[in-house]
């Protein structure tokens, strides 16, 4: 039972510091999430990035009116390819994607050390 602990410790914290790269690579200081706990899992980048939770489908609608009102032209959009993960519906997610499209395809970043989910990660330009 502690081998099979101290493994999924590893696993968690290699599949961490993936994520931490990968959003730490993209040019844009704002990321937006729905996932809670993205700044904890990626705590290097807490300073360097702005972080945005997104709650549901409401606040997720309100976003582009506030990124806006901020000056914030382009973002790092951060959700989980599990839909039981995500917070946000898959139509409020269309209509926010049709303001604020992606550059590019996303990028996948599964988590094969913890096998807890994957997280789909791209830029977004606001129209």
């Amino acid at each position: 039972l502690q081998a099979v602990g101290i493994r999924a410790l590893f696993g968690v914290a290699e599949d961490a510091a993936r994520a931490e790269a990968t959003i730490g690579a993209l040019e844009p200081r704002v990321v937006v999430s729905d996932l809670f706990f993205l700044p904890e899992m990626t705590p290097r980048l807490f300073f360097a990035k702005q972080w945005l939770y997104v709650k549901n489908d409401t606040e997720l609608r309100e976003l582009t009116g506030l990124l806006r009102e901020k000056g914030i032209d382009r973002f790092t959009l951060v959700l989980s390819a599990l839909p039981g993960f995500r917070q946000v519906g898959d139509r409020a997610l269309a209509e926010f994607l049709e303001t604020a499209p992606l550059s590019a395809e996303p990028y996948r970043l599964p988590a094969p050390g913890s096998g807890f989910m994957t997280l789909l990660i791209g830029e977004c330009r606001l129209q």
